[in-house]
């Protein structure tokens, strides 16, 4: 009698556990569109996307293509997971995502459906049914806006043979330019020839019955599909706090007053050197007191960011002259001494950072040393390099100045510097695992990786500024992630996103003021975002300073740091979250009305979580343990 009781028991004891911790799953399936390669040129097709999403997960995130796609596309996966849990408010590593992208043919590669991933993410998240007669294309980037993709007016045609009543297009993408394959036969030749024509893609989308609509962000595009919009929080002054101003006049302080002393030094050391070696450390001293001038200038009109980033560029200017003009008169034994101590004092700031723990209320700051630690280390390598050459004095080239090992030395020094100036801000607090920063290293790194890939191939070995700088800024955050330093990943990657992705929009010639607008806007609302739940994104807000300041003279680099600091104000807030909040949906009105011709499936089932499986295994074979005691006895 002993014996079926405890069986019995353990049974009951299995199934109560199975059924107690249940896995939701619900499934979306949307159509994306894609272009494929075909004789006469490119066409367009609609593939199917189905987006999975379990809860209970672990924040894993998983993708398939049929047939199979490029890592361009399984990044997009990624931080559309990222982004549509920001928005909804959800933390990310609570549940876990599958993504499907079928297709009867071979697409072309591209993070095109990122958007479209991110959406059909968030409906799963918020089981909503999503319309079926929206269809949109355009890259996801991780700070929620939506970038700009090719051959648009292929997939609208395909959109519109699919029974699409409403196209999203990336916001600056109305009018593109469409490549068509020409063949004209005379005699028995056959002329071929690709002959590009301007498409406005809203007189295109009337002739096909699509109202195409301008996107700038997954939120607006969330509206089309379910006719629910995301309540943002009241947008917030962007000012930073009385304390950090306090902080970062002292560094401006610092700076100039050590720009000035090695002004005077260089000076002395250049009565020594001929004419021509005069008049170049002259120049150097020059470019350091307008620099200085402008760091004064700024700070008085309340641009304490900028005038730091002034200020250190008046002290890179006088470190060059003065370790110049050192070297033209004492020679190679100046140069070695000053390489000696700025590696020196790199090793030292190392053991530095990594002592102190990330905390939410440190991380802004220790993301911020880690960037200028590896930018100080790089440049600290680039000295020893062109040392080893003989390049030790810069170079005039076709392309402007070309430095040498003393410019790469005086820039890695004064790098370090602005570092340990960062860490004075660094505040201990509440500590962040290791695991939820893996995660968002993980998200950032992937999207680094789509971007700058995407990047790389639009550009097809043309040279870019951004892109060669997304590059390195690559290789540092692997180097980074791979040592386990997170923190370093995290911010690293996303400087090399930023400057990825305003690289890809200069190849597209998309409206610049268009996506400023948009962008600028993401980044108010994160730090807003950031504000309301009693944080201080330190990093996002000097960034949005200086891409303010930078708006008008020079729209590329301003558009690159309100990337930097809408996805820095992001990672943080979403970082806060141990089981995310409440987010608030109101109702809108989506015209024309909706004709649901396009493929879309919805499927809400509940079912075992695979841990629950490997319970029931371990269960079972505990029942067979315990019943061959029992036999024995």
């Amino acid at each position: 009698m002993r014996r079926p009781f405890l069986l019995l028991l353990l049974l009951i004891l299995t199934v109560n556990i199975v059924v107690s911790s249940p896995q939701k799953v619900y499934q979306v399936t949307i159509s994306a569109p894609a272009v494929i390669q075909t004789e006469n040129g490119t066409a367009g097709v609609l593939s199917n996307l189905t987006v999975t999403v379990a809860y209970p997960g672990s924040g894993k995130v998983y993708f398939s293509a049929e047939p199979l796609t490029d890592v361009d596309t399984q990044g997009s996966a990624r931080v559309a997971a990222f982004v549509a849990c920001y928005l909804l408010g959800k933390d990310l590593n609570s549940y876990d995502f599958f993504y499907l992208m079928s297709s009867k043919s071979m697409i072309i590669g591209g993070p095109s459906a990122g958007a479209a991933m991110t959406v059909a993410t968030m409906a799963a998240l918020m089981e909503i049914q999503p319309r079926g007669d929206v269809v949109m294309t355009g890259m996801i980037n991780p700070d929620g806006t939506i970038g700009p993709v090719g051959g648009i007016p292929d997939k609208l045609r395909a959109a519109a043979e699919g029974g699409a009543k409403i196209f999203l297009i990336p916001a600056g993408q109305r009018v593109v330019t469409e490549s068509r394959v020409q063949r004209t036969t005379i005699g028995i030749i056959t002329v071929t020839r690709t002959v590009q024509s301007s498409v406005d893609l809203v007189d295109l989308g009337k002739k096909l019955g699509v109202d195409v609509v301008e996107v700038s962000n997954v939120a607006d595009a969330f509206k089309y599909f379910t006719g629910m919009k995301i309540e943002m929080p009241e947008v917030q002054k962007v000012e930073l706090p009385s304390d950090v101003k306090k902080a970062i006049s002292s560094w401006v302080d610092m700076y100039l007053n050590n720009a000035s002393s090695m002004n005077r030094k260089s000076m002395d050391l250049a009565s020594k050197l001929s004419s021509s070696q005069r008049s170049y450390i002259s120049y150097l001293v020059s470019e350091s007191e307008k620099y200085a001038k402008n760091a004064s200038d700024l700070i008085n009109r309340g641009f304490y960011y900028t005038a730091a980033s002034a200020a250190f560029q008046s002290a890179f200017y006088s470190e060059r002259a003065y370790e110049t003009a050192l070297y033209l008169t004492e020679g190679k034994s100046a140069f070695e001494r000053i390489f000696k101590d700025v590696n020196l004092s790199l090793n030292e700031l190392y053991k530095e950072i990594v002592g102190l723990k990330p905390s939410l209320e440190g991380i802004d700051v220790l993301s911020a040393a880690w960037i200028r630690y590896y930018d100080a280390r790089r440049n600290l390598d680039l000295s020893s390099s062109a040392y080893s050459n003989g390049a030790i004095l810069d170079s005039s080239t076709w392309g402007g100045i070309q430095y040498g090992a003393i410019s790469y030395l005086a820039y890695a020094k004064w790098r370090a510097i602005t570092a340990k100036t960062w860490l004075s801000l660094y505040k201990q607090g509440t500590l962040m695992s290791q695991t939820s920063l893996k995660s968002m290293a993980d998200t950032m790194l992937y999207g680094a990786e789509t971007s700058s890939s995407y990047a790389y191939t639009l550009y097809s070995g043309a040279s870019s500024a951004l892109l060669d700088e997304s590059q390195q800024r690559l290789i540092d955050a692997r180097d980074a992630y791979s040592a386990g330093n997170y923190v370093g990943a995290l911010g690293l990657s996303i400087e090399a996103i930023s400057d990825a992705t305003t690289a890809i929009h200069a190849v597209y010639y998309t409206d610049v003021s268009t996506v400023m607008d948009s962008v600028r806007k993401s980044a108010l609302e994160a730090i807003s975002r950031a504000k309301s739940r009693g944080l201080e994104p330190l990093l996002a807000m000097s960034y949005y300073e200086l891409a303010s300041f930078y708006e008008k003279s020079d729209p590329l680099t301003s558009l690159s740091l309100y990337e930097m600091s809408a996805i820095s104000a992001m990672s943080l807030e979403i970082a806060s979250r141990s089981k995310g909040y409440q987010v608030n949906l109101t109702p809108t009105v989506i015209s024309p009305p909706q004709n649901r011709t396009v493929n879309r499936t919805v499927e809400k089932v509940t079912v075992p979580s695979l841990d629950n499986y490997l319970l029931m295994a371990a269960c079972f074979l505990l029942g067979l343990m315990l019943g061959m005691l029992i036999r024995r006895r």
